[in-house]
């Protein structure tokens, strides 16, 4: 089945390019391209949400205000 983590943006092309090609082919769950398709989505998915959170902590203001954040957490000033 050759799957395997996506840690480069080529692989995430790639893995996107077949996640589009097998919907087009609408495979059912439980079918060796259904199975194939939810877990490419997965990692897709987890990529996407990696490099999201990298570019967000590229900006030092948003690094500061995540800090500020823990710090009030861990002294237990947090408002529902």
């Amino acid at each position: 089945m050759d799957i395997r983590p996506l840690t480069t943006d080529d692989d995430y092309r790639a893995a996107l390019a077949e996640v589009s090609a097998l919907v087009d082919l609408d495979p059912e769950p439980g079918t060796p391209d259904g199975d194939r398709l939810e877990i490419l989505s997965i990692l897709v998915e987890h990529y996407e949400s990696l490099t999201d959170t990298a570019h967000l902590l590229s900006s030092p203001a948003n690094v500061a205000h995540l800090e500020r954040s823990i710090a009030q957490l861990r002294a237990g000033n947090v408002k529902p």
